[in-house]
């Protein structure tokens, strides 16, 4: 006979502002029951990223191997990542509007620059794991010579996921770039380039806002 599994409350989407309690809260049995309604089953590959990150809660260090400086791109390492098309001339003139920054960075990264296209490129609808796993990198700590710490997403959401970014960002420094037309990726490029050779620095500023609602 094996132990029950432990219950504990599960807490969803913050607070009530006008009554001070949770928005919503479930027993863990409770939650269980919801999901595997109607003979449904957990996913494999979500309980493999489940435990996964467990693991890494778990560890005492997380982020860049010890002993390397993240903010040193030759010993962190930055990649690009473009999504994978059949038409691979839209992909390469993609990448030359992007070629000012990308050439920037690969002087200053090194031999831990990478540019992730073609056969390397995000695939339709693949998780961060199996991305990661394909180029023989894992969850946890960060080895820069197989994956670069820093990672830039080369376009929009309909190609390249939300998920998958938020989900690679769970381990590396992540950031997307997506616009309408490649003269805005190129001016983009430019301007990046540009602040960084003359060292400008622009203030820095925080803007908050909140969702409107009926009632």
């Amino acid at each position: 006979m094996t132990d029950a599994p432990s219950v504990e409350d599960i807490v969803f989407n913050g607070v009530n502002g006008r009554t001070g309690r949770y928005l919503l809260s479930l027993r863990s049995d409770e939650l269980d029951a919801i999901i595997l309604k109607d003979g449904l089953e957990y996913d494999p590959d979500h309980l493999d990223e489940l435990r996964e990150r467990d693991q890494r809660r778990q560890q005492d260090h997380l982020g860049l191997e010890y002993g390397l400086d993240q903010d040193k791109l030759a010993e962190a390492g930055w990649g690009v990542v473009f999504p994978y098309r059949e038409d691979q001339k839209s992909i390469l003139a993609l990448r030359e509007a992007l070629g000012e920054l990308l050439d920037w960075r690969k002087a200053e990264a090194g031999e831990r620059y990478q540019e992730f296209s073609g056969p390397r490129a995000v695939r339709p609808g693949e998780t961060a794991s199996r991305f990661m796993a394909r180029h023989d990198a894992s969850p946890g700590t960060v080895d820069p010579t197989r994956l670069p710490y820093y990672l830039l997403l080369a376009g929009d959401v309909d190609e390249i996921p939300y998920r998958f970014q938020y989900e690679l960002d769970a381990t590396y420094l992540v950031g997307r770039v997506a616009f309408d037309n490649l003269e805005d990726y190129r001016r983009y490029a430019h301007s990046v380039v540009t602040a960084e050779k003359d060292g400008r620095r622009r203030a820095r500023r925080a803007v908050f806002f909140g969702t409107r609602h009926p009632g």
